[in-house]
């Protein structure tokens, strides 16, 4: 990631679109190339959830040293996390069927998650954090999203 940030939102803006992008190369091959699609959907999946393990390390560790966090905010983030892996391992089950059918409704669920995340909980975390708190959150993250 090369893009300089000084927010969160804008960092995770980033990302979500990258990820979106993804799902969106399953989409198209799974209309072109079957097997591309499946591997276009295994690097989805990996991304995801590394994307998922990275929020989730960055929301502990807020909670951890922050008070005010919106704790309902947080309860709904993991709450969409878990059915957005739910509706991966069907979207999964499917691919290895044949069927695409429901690579649609996982997309319209990833972006749903993301506006969340990119209109309400992002923006109240940079509302709430340091400027330096932010920065060295920044770093930590763009490091975990840079590596393998």
């Amino acid at each position: 990631m090369d893009v300089q940030v000084t927010s969160l939102t804008d960092l995770m803006v980033i990302e979500h679109a990258r990820i979106q992008e993804m799902l969106e190369e399953v989409n198209i091959s799974s209309y072109e190339d079957k097997m591309r699609a499946l591997e276009c959907f295994n690097r989805f999946k990996l991304n995801i959830e590394k994307h998922f393990m990275i929020e989730e390390r960055a929301i502990v560790q807020l909670l951890n040293n922050i008070s005010g966090i919106e704790v309902n905010d947080t309860f709904r983030l993991m709450e969409e996390q878990g059915g957005i892996i739910s509706m991966i391992k069907k979207v999964e089950d499917d691919i290895a069927q044949g069927d695409y059918s429901k690579i649609q409704d996982l997309m319209t669920m990833l972006e749903d998650h993301s506006e969340f995340e990119n209109q309400t909980f992002y923006p109240n975390l940079d509302k709430k954090l340091s400027d330096d708190r932010k920065k060295e959150i920044i770093e930590k993250v763009s490091a975990m999203i840079r590596s393998g």
